[in-house]
């Protein structure tokens, strides 16, 4: 059966906007200073893989770790709450990219996940980033 998939891209200076934003509620406290690099790191060992987030204030270079699903919230809430339209029953990854980070969505939902799918339950759980109720 042919899947569709759908890619959103985010620049860096977007995701650093979007984590001040959104990242507060689930628990994401950010440093002073503008992100300047990310990299996503799997994690085949536990399953479970994270972004190295790297922030400059003045000449003081911070670096920090988040796990991928804390950032694929706000990635999700901000779609919701800027009315881009996102399917609930849908695979959803985030991939780095050249210039920042992807959203993926891929559609039907695949059997065989990978270390970057952060799961289609993920559209419920950031309506609440949005104030939205479910």
């Amino acid at each position: 059966m042919p899947t569709e998939c759908r890619v959103i891209n985010f620049t860096v200076k977007e995701i650093d906007q979007i984590l001040r934003d959104y990242g507060r509620r689930p628990g994401l406290v950010l440093p002073v200073g503008s992100l300047t690099s990310l990299l996503v790191r799997s994690n085949k060992k536990h399953g479970q893989s994270s972004i190295l987030l790297t922030f400059l204030n003045g000449a003081e270079k911070l670096v920090q770790e988040a796990p991928l699903h804390y950032i694929g919230k706000c990635l999700v809430a901000y779609c919701l709450e800027n009315k881009v339209p996102l399917p609930l029953d849908a695979d959803k990854s985030v991939w780095s990219s050249n210039n920042g980070l992807q959203l993926r969505i891929e559609m039907p939902a695949s059997k065989e996940k990978s270390d970057h799918t952060i799961g289609n339950e993920l559209g419920l759980q950031a309506l609440d980033l949005v104030g939205e109720t479910v």
